[in-house]
């Protein structure tokens, strides 16, 4: 997945992020996207059953792939979701099993050489970060495990070497985990599988949140829609949620608050939960408990009541899949960075009279998308030098 361009976008990250992860603050809200889009068993029967009978007419064209077909019946899972988009009715939203979505994922091949050089640059960057000391050898209150970030760099290399991943999401998944570790969201990296494809999301109906029943309790785990259910109609009472996926609820949304990247571990618990004050702003925010990494093909909760909640997980696909018929088609769509835009040519600035910087001899090659020729540059684009060359922001002694 290395590419000097995705280098520059994905790297930003490291410092000002571009804009936040698709799972960072929970669902967002993409122009095209329901938050209460509901995929049950008998739409995923026929999506998949849909996609097979348009697999009819392309079999032969399916037999030239040089890509090892995957499993879902033989089929290639990017395939499928590809026909499967197709199959919509207009106007459809645009989702799939998430089960789908992570086989089309898991098979696109590793690009062993390219994650080679991409974390050599990524020890480059990681040289400015300020902090990297102090969380490998962090003071006794620190609040969290200490990581070696160039030690845990060094090690996915160690294992590209030895073939150690499985394929691209294996990789990158765990890239992103180290920076995760860090619990700095100025301090992340995007990964571009997920980022520029699909976002896992749990169904509507699965919000939660933690409340005290009398503002002295210990909190409880409640469904988000059973509250609000209970705020209007006194004489429902909601059941807290029991267990989630097999794991008792507590333990369940302890654990799945490390994913987080925010500093304080209260925060990130927090962050699972919609948020009133974002939801009153006019922001779509319902927890990033609905949003995130794949965690299986369903979610399932028991409520203490006895009752149980179990619907499929979601893909939600924001990428353009028309000819991705194949994980090698997957990479070169959505995992080799973005296309290079051309820029209209600058017009040049008016001298001034008692200059007291003279002007480079040569331009070098090359520059960064977006940005005016670099002063000086590496040239794998990894890190850049400029001044502000315009009237009135000349260099001055």
């Amino acid at each position: 997945m290395y590419s000097s361009v995705l280098l520059l976008s994905a790297y930003c990250g490291l410092s000002v992020a571009a804009g936040p992860f698709p799972w960072m603050y929970g669902v967002p809200d993409y122009p095209d996207l329901d938050m209460d889009e509901v995929m049950n068993q008998a739409d995923i029967d026929f999506m998949v059953a849909a996609a097979e009978d348009s697999a009819i007419v392309s079999t032969t064209a399916q037999s030239t792939n040089s890509t090892r077909p995957s499993s879902t019946n033989g089929q290639e899972p990017c395939s499928i979701i590809n026909r499967a988009l197709v199959a919509l009715p207009p106007g459809a939203r645009p989702i799939v099993p998430a089960e789908l979505g992570v086989q089309c994922l898991q098979s696109v091949p590793l690009d062993r050489d390219g994650n080679m050089r991409l974390v050599d640059d990524m020890m480059l960057f990681v040289r400015w970060q300020s902090n990297v000391a102090y969380l490998k050898n962090p003071p006794q209150e620190y609040t969290e495990q200490p990581i070696d970030i160039m030690g845990e760099l060094g090690n996915l290399q160690t294992r590209l070497a030895s073939n150690g991943f499985k394929n691209e999401y294996d990789f990158q998944m765990q890239t992103m985990g180290i920076y995760d570790r860090a619990y700095d969201n100025h301090f992340a990296w995007q990964p571009d599988i997920l980022a520029s494809a699909m976002q896992f999301q749990r169904p509507p109906g699965t919000e939660l949140v933690s409340i005290s029943t009398d503002g002295a309790a210990v909190p409880q785990i409640y469904a988000y829609r059973d509250v609000i259910k209970a705020n209007n109609n006194t004489s429902f009472k909601p059941s807290p949620v029991k267990i989630i996926d097999g794991t008792n609820a507590q333990d369940y949304l302890a654990n799945a608050s490390t994913q987080g990247d925010f500093h304080d571990a209260d925060t990130r618990w927090n962050a699972l939960f919609p948020s009133q004050a974002l939801i009153a702003s006019g922001l779509t925010f319902l927890g990033a408990f609905r949003t995130g990494m794949y965690t299986g093909p369903n979610t399932t909760m028991q409520f203490e009541n006895g009752t149980t909640l179990s619907m499929p997980n979601l893909a939600v696909v924001f990428g353009n899949f028309t000819g991705v018929d194949s994980g090698r088609a997957f990479f070169q769509r959505f995992c080799t960075g973005p296309q290079p835009v051309v820029q209209a040519p600058q017009q040049p600035s008016t001298p001034t009279e008692n200059p007291t910087r003279a002007t480079p001899t040569a331009t070098p090659t090359p520059s960064h998308i977006g940005y005016p020729k670099a002063e000086i540059i590496n040239p794998n684009l990894s890190v850049g030098g400029y001044y502000i060359s315009g009237n009135g922001y000349e260099v001055r002694v």
